[in-house]
């Protein structure tokens, strides 16, 4: 249950993210070692649309590996 309520504070929803909203989440992210992008087996493309261009900045901006 607690590690639940620290996932859900920090949990960003798809759904209200914006295009713009890209680099203030990178900014969130700060000097995080570790990132998880949740899966939705039969969620939207845009799900897949964003969450390949938020690996692709994480690889390119931040310095991370897959």
């Amino acid at each position: 249950m607690w590690n639940n309520i620290l996932i859900e504070k920090d949990v960003e929803n798809f759904h209200r993210l914006k295009s713009k909203d890209l680099d203030l989440l990178l900014d969130r992210l700060g000097d995080s070692q570790f990132v998880l992008l949740g899966e939705a087996s039969l969620g939207p493309s845009e799900f897949y649309r964003w969450r390949t261009g938020i690996t692709n900045c994480l690889v390119k901006e931040k310095g991370f590996s897959i």
